[in-house]
């Protein structure tokens, strides 16, 4: 019995350690050295978030489910501030820590209640969601990363487009990364050719191409759609990009142009966590030097 006990510490220490260090590759220590180190480089990406946030009618809530919030380095004080409950869930055993020091005014005098849950909540959504049967859930710069932990491509796009439906009876919304790689300028939002049309807000929807645009005659998962849900079809999606219908390859060429982009870059297969017609924004993101994000944010069930 003791041999077990002690193997089983020792497991839970060395597991506790690793996520603090990488996060399962979503964060840990050398993402909160990154996020601090690059607050100057963030800080209009970070007010195009809290614009977006604070012009949703999110007030009605007051508890929010965080789930992946870290230490909110890209998360608004004055949006939190509205919430009377944060839930805050992630892998990452620093993240309560970092977190009320990065938002202690949110804090101050105890009006906001806030709890920290250590566990994975995008493969424990069901339970998460039973746990927590109201609230707001919010996915805070973590389903992009789900590429990055798990090598199958189509088990993680498969999970990432099953989240709306758990989620088909919540308030809910996500901030996530839907295109990275390098571009030719530094800062694109600092850029004077580009930053007058990345600060302007750009728009992302995806619906349903219509059976004229490609045959006439429907193919059997077009005829059977009709009568049940289309979001468990593979089905052709047309992009609406700032009021132009396009395929996801060329809203993903204009995005790239206007970022400036060159080489290689990562598709973080997100681009069916929205349910077809929900309207989202675009915000661009330098990361780092020479190197670009796209992150869409949307909000659904409000």
């Amino acid at each position: 019995m003791g041999t077990t006990e002690g193997f089983n510490s020792r497991l839970f220490l060395k597991g506790l350690i690793q996520d603090a260090l990488d996060g399962q590759k979503t964060g840990g220590l050398t993402w909160h050295a990154t996020a601090w180190l690059a607050q100057k480089r963030w800080i209009n990406t970070k007010d195009s978030i809290e614009k977006f946030l604070l012009k949703s009618p999110t007030r009605a809530h007051r508890k929010l489910i965080l789930v992946g919030g870290s230490a909110g380095w890209m998360m608004s004080s004055k949006w939190l501030s509205q919430f009377e409950h944060i839930e805050l869930i992630d892998i990452d055993p620093l993240a309560p820590f970092l977190f009320r020091i990065r938002h202690q005014d949110v804090f101050k005098g105890g009006s906001v209640r806030f709890h920290f849950d250590r566990r994975d909540g995008i493969l424990e959504l069901p339970q998460l969601l039973k746990q927590h049967p109201e609230g707001l859930v919010w996915f805070d710069n973590v389903l992009g990363q789900q590429c990055y932990r798990f090598k199958d491509e189509e088990w993680v796009e498969r999970q990432l487009k099953f989240i709306k439906t758990l989620l088909k009876d919540r308030s809910w919304g996500s901030v996530h990364d839907l295109l990275s790689g390098p571009v030719l300028v530094d800062n694109p939002l600092s850029d004077e050719r580009l930053k007058d049309r990345l600060s302007k807000v750009i728009s992302w929807s995806a619906s349903l191409e219509h059976p004229s645009e490609t045959t006439d005659a429907q193919t059997p998962k077009q005829s059977a759609a009709k009568d049940l849900d289309m979001d468990d079809f593979d089905l052709p999606h047309l992009i609406d990009l700032n009021g132009q219908s396009m395929d996801f390859q060329k809203a993903s060429q204009a995005l790239l142009s206007w970022v400036d982009a060159c080489g290689i870059w990562q598709d973080h297969l997100s681009a069916e966590v929205f349910p077809l017609g929900i309207k989202t924004e675009l915000i661009a993101w330098p990361f780092k030097s020479k190197y670009c994000h796209w992150l869409q944010a949307g909000f659904c069930n409000l």
